[in-house]
């Protein structure tokens, strides 16, 4: 037996941010649902850890309103065990401040000074936008600024719009290749991030798929048939095929040095 056969190689962690807004147009039910959605949502990473010896999920949760804050993994990534032991149900109340949460996101998807230290540790990024109405200050700067970002380029990228969220804006975030997804119904939150989980070096292949466009439905979930009325545009056989893709697409991890010439200015 050689050497390296004994030599259990480290698990590469795939990083899994929320940006989530609190302005105090979640008041009430919406921010109770999303809370709650949080909540169910670490069980299923849990259970993805569980089952892949190669690759970790870790968690980050940023909330902005008044402010863009950092509420869990503001110094480095969390296991989501740790997330549902240290959470705290957030609150609503103030503005809309997109522009200052994708600045705080730019400078934490970094290699140098952010989560991804060192970068070979990492595969690239789940990240996923939760808003409820239109941002109140400059949004574009900020995301012009990080859409530079490599680690961004190279993320899966998924928005959910709520009630009065304005789907462009959500566009913006996840570029032409993301995923929306639009819900009036805060009965519905919970069923929307928990189908979310997926299978961390799954982020990269799944991405490039045009999944509206796949000719046949997976059928993961049982019944979508009511839920999809709640969403702009989607069947129920769509919603079922965008689920089974985040979650079931497989993709081998990358390293972004050799992966960035895929993710030129042009696709944008």
């Amino acid at each position: 037996m050689s050497t390296l056969d004994n030599i259990e190689m480290p698990r590469k962690v795939c990083p899994v941010i929320f940006l989530l807004d609190t302005s105090g147009s979640m008041m009430g039910a919406p921010m109770g649902a999303l809370n709650s959605a949080i909540e169910n949502f670490m069980p299923e990473l849990i259970a993805k850890n569980d089952s892949n010896p190669n690759v970790e999920i870790r968690v980050a949760i940023m909330t902005f309103s008044d402010e863009a804050k950092w509420v869990i993994g503001g110094d480095e990534l969390l296991k989501p065990e740790d997330v549902m032991n240290s959470w705290n149900d957030l609150e609503a109340g103030g503005v809309t401040s997109m522009g200052a949460a994708l600045i705080a996101l730019n400078e934490k998807l970094s290699d140098e000074s952010g989560f991804l230290n060192p970068a070979s540790n990492f595969i690239s990024p789940l990240l996923i936008l939760f808003m409820d109405g239109e941002p109140t200050d400059d949004y574009k700067s900020a995301l012009a600024e990080l859409r530079k970002n490599l680690w961004y380029k190279m993320a899966s990228r998924v928005a959910v719009g709520y009630g009065a969220a304005n789907d462009d804006v959500l566009r913006e975030f996840v570029g032409k290749d993301g995923i929306i997804l639009h819900t009036d119904d805060t009965l519905n939150l919970t069923e929307i991030i928990k189908h979310m989980s997926y299978s961390p070096e799954e982020s990269q292949s799944a991405r490039r798929l045009n999944i509206l466009e796949m000719e046949e439905a997976i059928n993961f979930v049982a019944d979508f048939s009511a839920a999809a009325r709640k969403y702009r545009g989607l069947t129920a056989e769509e919603l079922k095929t965008i689920f089974q893709i985040i979650g079931n697409v497989s993709s081998r991890a990358i390293n972004p040095v050799h992966t960035i010439k895929d993710f030129n200015d042009e696709e944008w």
